[in-house]
């Protein structure tokens, strides 16, 4: 992938793809992948369309444009709630953050796109709290290839 402002490339089993809009475009948070997509594998082989990846790629790129500090404390924050995730995922304290949480409230200071990067490595908002949807096991990839990117 070519992430940027000026132009995204993918790849699908028909030939190349330019679009010069983000990757969130090509795929909002929710939006079901198509049958036939490229894909790309985490570590435990689970499976993610090329759409998928850029979402995330670009949700996460969108970050840096944030004020530095509060880009830091994003990062932080995203890095730490992935890296949780991941490596207990059987344990459901890690499944959710409250939207009033202060160290939360520090990292989006009101801004949507760390909302959206949140959304986009598979979590859900229901009444002030963001949550692992549908599941871990469905959500386990996104934070995979989130966990990795921050890092």
């Amino acid at each position: 992938y070519v992430v940027g402002r000026a132009a995204t490339a993918t790849s699908e089993s028909k030939g190349g793809v330019v679009s010069s809009e983000p990757p969130s475009v090509l795929l909002q948070a929710g939006e079901q992948e198509e049958e036939g997509e490229g894909s790309v594998a985490d570590e435990t082989g689970a499976e993610m369309s090329d759409k998928t990846v850029a979402l995330i790629t670009s949700s996460l790129w969108d970050l840096m444009e944030l004020p530095s500090s509060q880009r830091k404390a994003c990062i932080d924050l995203l890095l730490q709630v992935a890296t949780n995730v991941v490596e207990n995922p059987d344990i459901s304290r890690f499944q959710s953050i409250r939207a009033s949480n202060p160290k939360f409230q520090a990292a989006v200071g009101g801004d949507t796109r760390p909302v959206r990067a949140l959304k986009a490595m598979g979590f859900a908002e229901k009444a002030g709290v963001f949550s692992v949807h549908p599941s871990v096991e469905t959500a386990y990839p996104r934070l995979w290839l989130a966990k990795s990117l921050l890092e």
